[in-house]
């Protein structure tokens, strides 16, 4: 497996709200859109705990709720 980064995952998710940040012992994405705010702990200590496709089914469950809960 490669070095991720979070450049990497933000991109390949392609959602201009969503944000990957790094807490202490945990990640987490933020979805902000100006009028909602809303993040969602991911509980892995190294980006490389989970794969590509991993870190953006979690963040697709982040946008999946916000969009639902919203509209």
């Amino acid at each position: 497996m490669s070095n991720l980064h979070t450049a990497t995952i933000v991109n390949k998710i392609n959602n201009p709200h969503i944000n990957l940040y790094k807490g202490e012992d945990y990640w987490y994405f933020v979805y902000d859109d100006g009028c909602i705010y809303r993040d969602r702990a991911v509980c892995v200590n190294r980006l490389n705990d989970l794969s590509l496709d991993q870190w953006c089914d979690e963040a697709d469950e982040l946008i999946w709720l916000m969009k639902n809960k919203y509209e």
